[in-house]
C-alpha cells in the first residue's frame, strides 16, 4: 500500500521539477539578453531540493504511520450465512 504514495509522489516531483527547471532556464536566458551559460548543476539544484524534501516526508510517513491493506466484508450473507462479497482498502492505524 505504501508503494502508491511513493510512486505517485516521486513521479510527480520528477515531472514537475523537470518542467520547472526548463522554465527557469528559459526565463534566465530571456531576462538577460547577453550570452550566458547555465550549467547542469544550476538546473539540477531545484530537482535535488524537491526530491530530498519529498523523500524525507515520505520516509517519515512510512516510519510513523504506514498504510496497510485491510479486507472487510460487505453487508449481507447468503442462505448458508456466508459472506457474499468483500472489499479491501489501504488504511493506517492512526487514521
Amino acid at each position: 500500500c505504501m508503494s502508491t504514495p511513493w510512486l505517485g509522489s516521486i513521479g510527480f516531483t520528477i515531472a514537475f521539477s523537470a518542467l520547472f527547471a526548463k522554465t527557469w532556464r528559459i526565463n534566465r536566458l530571456f531576462r538577460k539578453f547577453s550570452r550566458i551559460t547555465i550549467s547542469e548543476a544550476d538546473v539540477m539544484q531545484p530537482f535535488a531540493i524537491l526530491i530530498t524534501a519529498n523523500i524525507s516526508v515520505l520516509a517519515c510517513w512510512t516510519i510513523l504511520s504506514p498504510l496497510h491493506y485491510e479486507r472487510r466484508n460487505h453487508a449481507g450473507t447468503d442462505g448458508w450465512n456466508r459472506v457474499i462479497s468483500t472489499y479491501g482498502t489501504c488504511t493506517s492505524y492512526n487514521s
